[in-house]
């Protein structure tokens, strides 16, 4: 009678396969855990714009109430090694398995990424609109626009991938803007950028807008501002190697952008900036060495200040004084031409009271520009103009 073989039972074979793979998982782990630390600490992250968690301190205390534990396991989750290619890797399975977004970053079509437009913050913006509305009639003479610049999603939603929930930016951008003093002139920034006929107005990597959307802006602010210009400039590509913040949090890094700067084709004046806070003075708006670091965004002005001065031989009687944010820095160049000063103040840096600039410059014109992200949902320009009014009061 033939004797039958017995066959090894699949449950062995696969219980072999599982403790090889958790042999080689676990042998990764001990070799990144090896090299990570005999590696030295980084610092800092240029990629997440964050300080990296150092190796703690060992101490008797630490163990025993697990503090040391848990900062150990924050050392290894920022310093192991090769973290940046596991990332990558991570948010690309991520996408293929149709994730819309990581980091609160929305991958969007045609390549962009896009930063999820900020719910407005009903009480901060009220105060903030109240602030303006309130410095506006202490000043009745001074020439006063207001531009509050949406988000890629909110001015764009087509870029946006199917449900992908937004908030409506434009609605509250057109609340707060409406809420203004009837004397603050309004430019519709939304507007100028969808006018464009698709030419890119925002980077793809960064959540700022291109020169060339600060360009159409500016032609839009021009008659408000009462500003006479041809609209003609000569375009520089100063890189074309850009990744930016949302690239950044996002951990997608398929896409790269140009950076463009605009100069007036028909400009013979000439300037003086002034950095307080560096105490340097320079010829140009632009810092070419920020080129060659993570953020090349910061090429305009060198990123952000609480205060600079700038003097040019434009000889026109007036002069500006600008509340902004980082959205300001690629706009200003534009507006040089125009004003004997212009006073740019950062007001989430700026800690003085504004009224003293107002007389040292003779100004005559304001305006207040913006990201939507940040004037409906910060309090700090009303914490300076508030600093104004207390100052009256006194």
């Amino acid at each position: 009678m033939a004797v039958r073989k017995r066959r090894p039972k699949s449950g062995g074979k696969r219980r072999l396969e599982y403790r090889l793979l958790m042999r080689f998982t676990l042998g990764i782990i001990v070799v990144l855990l090896a090299v990570s630390l005999f590696a030295p600490d980084r610092d800092f992250s240029a990629d997440e714009n964050r300080t990296l968690a150092r190796f703690p301190a060992l101490s008797s205390q630490a163990v025993k109430d697990g503090t040391w534990f848990e900062d150990l396991n924050s050392w290894f989750s920022d310093q192991f090694a090769f973290r940046g290619a596991f990332m990558s890797m991570r948010t690309a399975g991520q996408r293929a398995m149709g994730r819309l977004e990581n980091n609160g970053v929305i991958f969007g079509k045609e390549g962009y990424l896009l930063q999820r437009p900020a719910v407005m913050n009903s009480d901060a913006a009220r105060q903030t609109q109240q602030a303006i509305n309130s410095f506006a009639k202490k000043y009745p003479d001074l020439n006063t626009c207001m531009v509050l610049v949406p988000d890629c999603a909110a001015a764009f939603p087509s870029y946006l991938p199917e449900g992908a929930p937004a908030a409506d930016q434009l609605a509250d951008i057109s609340s707060f803007t409406g809420g203004l003093d009837s004397s603050i002139k309004v430019v519709d920034a939304a507007a100028a950028l969808q006018a464009d006929g698709g030419q890119q107005v925002y980077y793809k990597t960064d959540h700022h807008w291109t020169s060339r959307g600060a360009c159409d802006v500016f032609m839009a602010a021009a008659k408000k501002m009462d500003i006479s210009t041809d609209g003609k400039f000569k375009v520089y590509q100063v890189s074309d190697s850009f990744q930016g913040t949302m690239a950044s949090k996002s951990g997608v890094h398929t896409e790269r952008d140009s950076i463009e700067v605009y100069a007036p084709e028909n400009n013979k004046v000439q300037y003086l900036v002034d950095y307080p806070d560096l105490g340097t003075r320079t010829t140009s708006v632009y810092d070419s060495s920020k080129l060659k670091e993570k953020d090349q965004y910061t090429v305009f002005f060198g990123g952000n200040h609480p205060l600079v001065e700038i003097r040019t031989t434009a000889d026109t009687g007036k002069n500006l004084l600008v509340f902004k944010d980082s959205y300001a820095n690629s706009f200003v160049p534009f507006l040089i031409p125009y004003y004997d000063r212009i006073i740019m103040i950062d007001p989430r840096y700026y800690y003085e009271d504004p009224k003293a600039q107002l007389a040292l410059n003779h100004i005559t014109d304001v305006l207040y520009l913006y990201s939507a992200d940040t004037l409906l949902t910060d309090t700090s320009l009303k914490d300076v103009l508030g600093g104004e009014d207390a100052s009256e009061s006194q």
